[in-house]
């Protein structure tokens, strides 16, 4: 029988058994109307994220059907109030129809359409007016939000359970981990099962987060804990099978075994890498395998990693389009191609972005999901963001900030990363202002304290070179 072709990441999920049958019995609970709580902890690049893809696609295929509500943290300080949330309710929401979604929200809709404008155009669009509202008490207000979301997910759930997915909560605002607090212990008689993740690894012991959790694991709903083990070897040698396309020798075996530790991320880059770079060393860190991967591509390829790789998120290609542009704006020279021969664009990105980013796809350091781009795992990311010269890092941040105008945490983190003091202040400002509308009071306190801190860099700053400001100014 021939071989299957190489991939870069198994065909087949490997293992993690048990954690499933302990992930069926707090969704058996939850399907008889017991609410239940669930924290999948590991650190980076164990397959957490994996875990939960291959669980959304086992639960699809039960013959009582369950509602699967997924969404992510971006990198900490670089997201709305509640953004984990909104990506994971906003398009179930939208999908509904005006009557159902009308018995859905009930008296949430006020705030729920706070936290989501789409939400509130439609409603607005449909008679609804939020005209003369009032917000109530400050103290109350955080509280009526968390309350609707929970009467919301509740009302979901009459029609079939519901499972909230929010991942990465060691970098989440400070919003979503509260909401996460408040469902844990609050919640009760409702079919509706919350599974959350974290890298306890990385998070200092100072961190909210740390008693947020003895907290919640305390309360009379105790919290189900679940640590994602490394992959022994058996899993390993299912796990380079599944990639390889073929049974593995001993020999390989015992190389990734013994280079990956058990991290299923750190096996797969040695895999491609040992395929890619016959001759390098495989004895480096996991930085020095994705950049020796990065080497041997294109510069078309290169270039579109690169632009990616200090955004710490998913982007469209309109975005990417922008950022390109944005990062070219004072090269009088065009983009280096690999080849003289012409190209046929996608109608959004030039004809060279299209070819570079179909070649990252297909070498498996970019995914591509609902109609945007990023890197497979955020340590591929971040390997070849270092990767950056110091001078190229801060005009990528720079034309960061300039596309993600429409996110200003976001904006503000790369403005300072750009050591555009008077940017960084001016979207910190605009980051308080949503925050204050979303009514999370401590993400809005963060995003002052940011801008009060850059007042007097901002007052300095503000005749400083764009693009090449880390000569000119420092904000350290």
């Amino acid at each position: 029988m021939a071989a299957m072709p190489a991939r870069y990441v198994s065909a087949r999920y490997v293992g993690r058994e048990d954690a499933f049958g302990r992930l069926a019995a707090v969704l058996d609970d939850a399907a008889h109307g017991r609410a239940r709580a669930m924290l999948v902890s590991g650190p980076a690049g164990v397959g957490i994220s994996r875990f939960f893809d291959e669980a959304t696609s086992r639960i699809a295929e039960l013959s009582a059907p369950m509602t699967v509500l997924r969404g992510g943290a971006m990198p900490a300080g670089t997201d709305e109030p509640y953004g984990p949330l909104v990506r994971a309710i906003g398009p179930a929401l939208a999908a509904l129809p005006d009557d159902e979604l009308d018995a859905v929200l009930g008296p949430a809709a006020v705030e729920l359409a706070r936290l989501l404008p789409p939400l509130r155009a439609r409603l607005e669009a449909g008679g609804w007016s939020f005209d003369g509202i009032r917000p109530g008490a400050p103290e109350r207000r955080q509280a009526r939000t968390m309350e609707g979301v929970l009467g919301m997910l509740g009302r979901l759930g009459e029609r079939r359970p519901v499972v909230l997915v929010l991942e990465d909560l060691h970098r989440a605002d400070a919003a979503t981990r509260a909401l996460v607090m408040f469902l844990a212990r609050i919640a009760a008689d409702q079919r509706l099962v919350l599974v959350a993740s974290d890298q306890p690894d990385i998070i200092p012991h100072d961190d909210p987060w740390v008693a947020a959790v003895a907290t919640i694991t305390d309360a009379s709903h105790p919290l189900e804990r679940l640590s994602m083990p490394l992959l022994d070897r058996g899993e390993l040698a299912a796990l380079i099978e599944g990639i390889e396309g073929e049974r593995t020798s001993a020999s390989l075996l015992l190389l990734v075994a013994e280079r990956s530790g058990g991290s299923p991320l750190v096996a797969e880059e040695l895999l491609a890498a040992r395929r890619e770079l016959p001759t390098a060393s495989l004895s480096g860190s996991l930085d020095e395998l994705v950049v020796g991967r990065l080497g041997i591509r294109s510069v078309e390829c290169r270039r579109v990693l690169r632009l990616l790789a200090p955004a710490g998120r998913m982007i469209d290609p309109a975005r990417l389009a922008r950022i390109a542009a944005d990062f070219e704006i004072d090269t009088s020279q065009p983009a280096p191609r690999s080849t003289s021969s012409p190209r046929r664009g996608d109608g959004v990105l030039d004809a060279d972005m299209t070819a570079g980013l179909a070649e990252a796809i297909e070498h498996g350091f970019l995914v591509e999901r609902d109609g945007a781009v990023g890197f497979r795992h955020e340590l591929i990311g971040t390997a070849v963001e270092r990767d950056l010269l110091p001078l190229a890092r801060t005009r990528h941040h720079a034309s960061l900030a300039a596309a993600l105008t429409d996110v200003p945490a976001a904006a503000a983190r790369h403005w300072l990363e750009a050591h555009d003091a008077p940017a960084a202040r001016r979207t910190a400002i605009e980051a308080a202002d949503l925050a204050a509308a979303r009514h999370a009071a401590a993400d809005e306190l963060e995003a002052l304290e940011l801008a009060l801190s850059l007042s007097d860099l901002a007052g300095t700053a503000g005749a400083a070179s764009r693009r090449y400001p880390a000569a000119l100014v420092s904000i350290s």
